[in-house]
C-alpha cells in the first residue's frame, strides 16, 4: 500500500465514494427501465470486485466464470429442490459445499472454483431457496451489472490515472 497522507486518502475517498454511488444509482435506474428485477446481483458483482480483488482488471475474468459457475450450480440445486424434493436436495448442496470449499482451499481450479463462486452459492441458497426464482432475470441482471461497472469503471479509473499522472508532471 502506497503512503498516502491522510488529505490524499480524504480527497480520493470522496472522490471515488462519489463517483461509485452515482454508478451504483444510475445503474439501478437503468436496470429497472430495463425492467430487471434482480439488480443486486450486478451489485454483488461489483461488491465482490471492489472489496475482495479491489478493481483489479487481471482478475475480472476469473471473477466472471467463478461467480457463473456459482449461479449454474445454484440454479441446479434449485432445480433439485424443486422437482426431488429436500432429501435429495441436502446431499447434492453437501457435495456442492465440499467440491467447492477443496477447490477454494487448493486452488487448483482458480478460474472455475474461486471465491466468487462461493460467495454466490452463499448468497444465493439463502435467497433464492426462500423465494420463487426466475434466473433468466438473474443472469441478465448479473451480465447488465457485470457489462455496466466494469466499462464504467475502467474509463473512470483510466481518467482519474491520467489526471493524476499530468498532475504529477
Amino acid at each position: 500500500m502506497e503512503n498516502k497522507s491522510v488529505n490524499e486518502r480524504v480527497k480520493e475517498g470522496i472522490v471515488l465514494g462519489v463517483i461509485l454511488t452515482i454508478t451504483i444509482f444510475v445503474f439501478s435506474i437503468v436496470s429497472g427501465m430495463l425492467g430487471l428485477v434482480n439488480v443486486w446481483a450486478g451489485c454483488m458483482f461489483f461488491w465482490y470486485w471492489a472489496n475482495v480483488d479491489h478493481f483489479k482488471m487481471d482478475h475480472i475474468v476469473e471473477n466472471i466464470v467463478g461467480s457463473l459457475v456459482g449461479i449454474a450450480l445454484c440454479f441446479g440445486l434449485y432445480y433439485l429442490l424443486h422437482n426431488y424434493g429436500m432429501s435429495v436436495f441436502e446431499i447434492a448442496l453437501i457435495a456442492v459445499l465440499f467440491v467447492v470449499l477443496f477447490f477454494n482451499i487448493t486452488e487448483f481450479l482458480p478460474y472455475i472454483l474461486n471465491k466468487a463462486t462461493f460467495l454466490f452459492i452463499t448468497v444465493l441458497t439463502a435467497h433464492q431457496f426462500l423465494t420463487e426464482s426466475n434466473y433468466l432475470d438473474l443472469l441478465l441482471s448479473y451480465a447488465f451489472g457485470v457489462v455496466w461497472f466494469s466499462l464504467i469503471l475502467t474509463v473512470v479509473f483510466k481518467a482519474l490515472g491520467a489526471l493524476a499522472v499530468k498532475k504529477a508532471a
